[in-house]
Parts: structure tokens; sequence; C-alpha cells
């Protein structure tokens, strides 16, 4: 059977252009432009073998975990596996793609008010060195 994976996001922040802004019609959104297949592929197959390697931790750590804090809830259990899984999927992401950002669970304070200002801190963050590529990884 297969071993548990984890769930790695990747979201980009896709430019777009309109043939002619002048244009009336454009008055709608304009498309997104996707990357090219080769580089979807490419960060499907990054993707996979992060989830991969955080599921082979997963499973060396079936006997349980101790609980090192509680979160935002009683439910939001943060155990030692979830930043050894991080630490491994950020170290493979970035392997592969050294200029794409990064944003895990371990870096944003418990709550859902903090999760949503450190995505939203990261999405406006494109300055000239920021990235177009964010994974979000929240890995158990």
């Amino acid at each position: 059977s297969m071993p548990p994976t984890t769930a790695a996001t990747t979201t980009t922040r896709m430019q777009s252009t309109t043939e002619n802004s002048n244009d009336a019609s454009s008055s709608s959104s304009p498309p997104l432009r996707l990357p090219p297949v080769e580089e979807l592929n490419q960060l499907l197959e990054t993707a996979v073998a992060a989830s991969k390697e955080a599921g082979r931790i997963i499973l060396s750590n079936m006997n349980g975990a101790e609980i090192t804090k509680l979160k935002a809830n009683p439910r939001d259990l943060l155990t030692k596996i979830d930043p050894m899984c991080e630490a491994v999927i950020k170290e493979i992401v970035l392997k592969d793609f050294p200029a794409h950002d990064f944003l895990g669970e371990e870096d944003v304070d418990p709550g859902k008010d903090a999760s949503a200002l450190a995505l939203e801190n990261k999405l406006n963050s494109n300055n000239s060195e920021g990235s177009d590529y964010l994974w979000i990884v929240d890995p158990i």
C-alpha cells in the first residue's frame, strides 16, 4: 500500500495582459497565463517527491509523537512530526526551485487571522526580488 502523504500546495502569482487596455471589452478581468506544461510537470514531480518524503517521516513515527503545544484549538495539535515534515518538504522544494517562495505552518502564529495575514503578506511581497510562485505547506 502507498504511504500516507502530505499536501504541498503551490500557488502562482500569474501575470496577465490584455491586447488593448483601451478596448471597451477589456473591462472584465483578462485571462490568466499559465506556465508551460513542462514546468507544471516539474512542479508536480517536486510536490509528489516532497509529500512522499514527509510520508516516510510520518510512517517512521506511527507509534505516536509527543504533543509539544496546542495551536488555535485543542484539535490543532503540534507534534514533533510537524516541523520535521515541513523542513523536509521545504528542503526538497527549494532544492528544485530555489527562487520560489515558501509559507509553512511553522512560520505562522496560531489562528485564522494570523494565517490570513501571513498569506496576504506573502502575496503582497511581490517586489523586484519576489517570486512568481508561493508554496503553502501544512504537513499534518
